[in-house]
Parts: structure tokens; C-alpha cells; sequence
């Protein structure tokens, strides 16, 4: 993971920067609904910036939480949207799986 993560987790503190990420995190809803509602300040590049706020976010919790356990938790959450998107292609069930 790239050091500057590290380092503003170590400056700052965990609980802050997870408390940044939780408000990121808002901004992002924020910017699709008002994309999704076609308003005028909502173009796609500040949902873009939005994303990228929330990305970088998401690298500092890595930096706190470890990537192994990320990883291995994205890995399965491909594995579950495949299958559906599969069942989906074909007809079936269209209930999201937890």
C-alpha cells in the first residue's frame, strides 16, 4: 500500500480518518442521487471527484484494517455477482445474496 496512506493514518488517527471516510462516503450518496435526479451542479465529474474521494478513503482503511482481508472479501463478492448475474442472464432469480 502506498506510504501516504499510512501516513495520514499515523498523523491523524484511526478513528478521524475513519470518521472522514463515514462523511466521504455521504458525499458520494449525495452526488449520485442529485446525478440520478439530473441537477444541474451534478455533472459527471463530481461524481467522479467524489468516487476518487471515497477511493482514496478506502485506501487508508486498508492501510488500517489490512488488505488481505479486503481482498479475500471482494473476491467473494465477485464470486456472488457472477452467479446471480448468471441467473439474471438466464432468467432466474433476481434476488441480491448477502
Amino acid at each position: 500500500m502506498d506510504d501516504i496512506y499510512n501516513r495520514l493514518v499515523d498523523f491523524h488517527g484511526q478513528e478521524l480518518q475513519l470518521t472522514v471516510a463515514m462523511e466521504e462516503c455521504a458525499e458520494l450518496i449525495k452526488a449520485i442521487s442529485k446525478f440520478l435526479r439530473g441537477e444541474s451542479l451534478a455533472t459527471a465529474s463530481h461524481l467522479a471527484e467524489e468516487t476518487a474521494h471515497v477511493e482514496f478513503m478506502i485506501a487508508q482503511i486498508r492501510a488500517i484494517i489490512g488488505d488481505e482481508g479486503v481482498d479475500l472479501a471482494l473476491d467473494k463478492t465477485k464470486v456472488r455477482a457472477e452467479k446471480r448475474l448468471g441467473r439474471e442472464e438466464l432468467g432466474g432469480n433476481l434476488k441480491w445474496e448477502i
